[in-house]
């Protein structure tokens, strides 16, 4: 359809490509767009990139520990206040799997749990 016009919107978690025009965002992280793509002569979308499995948490909220599952074997694993001070750390264990024992003295509220450039939040009873 040589000079047909489409008016799209959506959200993407990766980035994708729309004929000559790509959105590029990290995996992982939704994006929402709106577009107006002239002369559509070519798929809509086409996946650029494979997106990383993200690990799991559980349970959430939790209130002494914590698992995360679906993490690289090795994977170190780090709990961040919202200031971004690290509270806790431990590293993934041969099945991608890691335990986190929550100190104590720790407040109740939201901690971001982090492996390499993926993050869970992690709610704190």
């Amino acid at each position: 359809m040589s000079g047909a016009r489409l008016y799209l919107a959506g959200a993407s978690l990766g980035p994708a490509a729309f004929g000559s025009t790509s959105l590029v965002n990290p995996a992982s992280t939704q994006v929402g767009f709106i577009t107006l793509l002239n002369d559509v002569t070519s798929p809509l979308a086409t996946a650029t990139s494979q997106r990383q499995p993200t690990f799991n948490l559980y349970p959430n909220p939790a209130r002494t520990a914590a698992t995360a599952t679906g993490l690289a074997p090795g994977a170190p694993l780090q709990v961040a206040d919202l200031l971004g001070r690290t509270v806790a750390t431990t590293v993934a264990d041969a099945s991608g799997k890691a335990t986190l024992a929550l100190p104590a003295c720790l407040r109740a509220g939201v901690y971001l749990v982090r492996s390499g450039t993926q993050a869970v939040r992690l709610t704190v009873e």
